[in-house]
């Protein structure tokens, strides 16, 4: 199937509307349970990259079919700001390892092309400024290296130690078929690495959102 005819079969897919924005810096994509409704942000004059429209439209589905926490991040009012914004990314780096693993399903060739332009740009950075590098973005470097070992790309990229551990930690947790209980696993799994407790799902203006697990005292 083409990417555009695989686009717009998804799109169709959906019962919310799709709104497609352009502004700001960076591309942005939010499922909103409130308003049902999905948008997404394309840097200003950008153009539509479907490799990028169709990861959004992937979130999408999932947020209308599995649970609306595939297409967005909710935090349970008065939660920590500064726990947020460091827990925001990995959550957003572990809800990327159901939607690319759907991608391989229905695009195999869009996924590996994907992978390839991340082993080729961002590993090299990431490699030369490991020291300096926030955990956050060092997460980002154990999903890459988990999505290349888990479509069996070549030639096989070697790790050991810790590296080899937390890339093993998306690896462990089977995307396919995507559940909410096997994204919430996986975030628990990585939070720790970037000093974040661990969260659970409780329900917060009427949707479930998420609410850090306060730590017992000894």
């Amino acid at each position: 199937m083409e990417l555009t005819e695989l686009i717009n079969d998804v799109r169709d897919s959906l019962a919310w509307p799709v709104n497609i924005n352009s502004g700001g810096n960076r591309h942005m994509m939010e499922s909103c349970p409130y308003k049902r409704e999905h948008i997404i942000t394309m840097p200003e004059g950008g153009k539509e990259q479907p490799h990028y429209l169709l990861h959004c439209l992937i979130h999408a589905q999932l947020a209308e079919y599995i649970h609306h926490l595939f297409g967005i991040n909710i935090f349970l009012p008065g939660e920590d700001e500064h726990l947020q914004k460091k827990a925001d990314w990995v959550m957003s780096v572990a809800n990327d390892w159901f939607v690319n693993a759907r991608i391989h399903k229905l695009a195999p060739e869009e996924e590996i092309k994907a992978v390839n332009r991340l082993i080729t740009k961002k590993m090299p950075i990431y490699q030369n400024n490991w020291e300096i590098l926030p955990k956050e973005l060092q997460v980002d470097c154990f999903f890459i290296l988990a999505r290349h070992r888990r479509i069996g790309m070549k030639p096989d990229i070697h790790v050991s130690g810790l590296t080899q551990l937390m890339r093993d930690v998306f690896l462990a947790v089977d995307p396919l078929p995507p559940t909410i209980e096997n994204l919430e696993s996986l975030i628990n799994s990585l939070l720790p690495y970037v000093g974040c407790p661990s969260v659970e799902r409780v329900v917060g203006h009427e949707v479930e959102v998420w609410k850090f697990v306060k730590r017992k005292r000894k």
